[in-house]
């Protein structure tokens, strides 16, 4: 039997990510018509932020909701189903 063990939230988006990749059969997306709406997260390594472990965790998730086939929508509207908060938000934006 397996042994629990607990894993952060990055190590297991970088998990599922490798086991996809080795994947050889065709799955369905997993995020089909789910659309994300990411809250407290950093603005993401592109912008140099490399060292900000909020934008590393961000392009993670992206990466993730968009090889599944959800979409991410940068303004809150309507048609979120889907909202990701970081846990450096306050309760009061929880």
């Amino acid at each position: 039997m397996d042994e629990e063990r607990e894993v952060s939230v990055g190590e297991g988006v970088d998990e599922y990510l490798l086991a996809a990749a080795a994947c050889t059969r065709t799955l369905a997306p997993l995020f089909s018509k789910c659309q994300f709406y990411l809250v407290g997260f950093g603005g993401g390594t592109q912008g140099g932020d490399k060292d900000n472990d909020s934008a590393i965790l961000k392009d993670k998730l992206s990466t993730l909701i968009r090889r599944e086939r959800g979409t991410i929508l940068w303004d809150i509207s309507e048609t979120v189903t889907h909202f990701v908060v970081a846990d450096e938000c306050s309760d009061v934006v929880r």
